[in-house]
């Protein structure tokens, strides 16, 4: 079961270095463990969004070597600043090489799932308005993002 689940990352990883071009080259992802502190910044979110903080201990964490940039692109050519998978096996946070900016943000999606909350169409045809909910995010407009309710990006 392990090897399996070793099996399915290092083909996620080549998935993502195929589909994920960065200033013509490959993105590389490099998991690690995530400092001490972090945890509490995940209980503030969950505490901030009335949920509650279960599921810590289960995230992968992944920083992503984006050749010095501070984003890179997805399979469809959309610019992305980080991302977290909630409902992988482990949940999993993909973020810039030491750029921690969105991971209030992205540590709400996996709170939100670990809490039940799921888009209500199939992933496929879902907006970024619906993955981003509120009262949880708000969008605005001059910045293009959504950011947590509780505590901004970072």
């Amino acid at each position: 079961m392990r090897y399996l689940k070793w099996v399915v990352l290092a083909v996620s990883v080549v998935l993502l270095m195929a589909q994920n071009p960065v200033a013509g080259g490959v993105i590389y992802v490099t998991r690690f463990t995530p400092p001490p502190g972090w945890r509490a910044v995940y209980h503030e979110v969950a505490v901030c969004a009335n949920l509650t903080d279960r599921g810590y201990d289960k995230i992968a964490w992944y920083w992503v070597n984006t050749a010095g940039e501070k984003f890179w692109r997805s399979e469809n050519g959309d610019t992305v600043y980080a991302v977290s998978e909630p409902k992988a096996t482990p949940p999993r946070i993909l973020m810039p090489t030491g750029d921690t900016t969105n991971i209030r943000h992205e540590m709400l999606h996996v709170i939100l799932n670990e809490n039940g909350w799921h888009p209500s169409i199939p992933e496929a045809y879902v907006t970024q308005r619906e993955l981003h909910p509120g009262p949880w995010y708000e969008y605005r407009q001059k910045d293009h993002m959504f950011f947590p309710v509780c505590g901004g990006l970072s």
